[in-house]
Formats: C-alpha cells, structure tokens, sequence
C-alpha cells in the first residue's frame, strides 16, 4: 500500500506597515500591562512582610495593609 503526501499551500496574509506598527504597539502595550502587573504582585508580597514600625514609617495602618495585600495584581 503506498502512501501519497499532498501538499497545501497556504497563502499568508500581507500585512500593510499600518497593520504592523498597530500590531507591534499592541505587543508593546500587552508586555508594559505584565510587567506592572508583576510590579504590583512584588510590591504587595513585600508589604505582607513589614512589621508595624516599618508600616508606620511609610503611613499605613494594618488595615490599609489588610486592604492592599488583598487586591489582585491587575487592580491599581
């Protein structure tokens, strides 16, 4: 029994110098917003680990801290 392989071409799409640099600042945009995101998760697993001079040198009180450590990364 003898096998056939057939071959497909795709066309690929071509992409205008608009589409690219729409796209590439979409990329750009999408790694900025990570790159917060895990700033914020750093900063907030920092926090949970100040004792209470450390808190109040900077201005928070345990609620304030309670409150932060409890956002999820993606909120300001």
């Amino acid at each position: 029994m003898s096998q056939t392989c057939t071959e497909i071409q795709v066309e690929q799409p071509h992409l205008s110098r608009p589409t690219l640099s729409m796209l590439a600042g979409k990329v750009l945009n999408a790694v900025t917003m990570l790159n917060v995101w895990e700033k914020r998760l750093a900063e907030r697993q920092h926090l949970s680990t100040m004792d209470e001079r450390l808190m109040r040198d900077i201005g928070l009180d345990q609620a304030d801290l309670r409150h932060e450590i409890g956002k999820p990364f993606w909120k300001g």
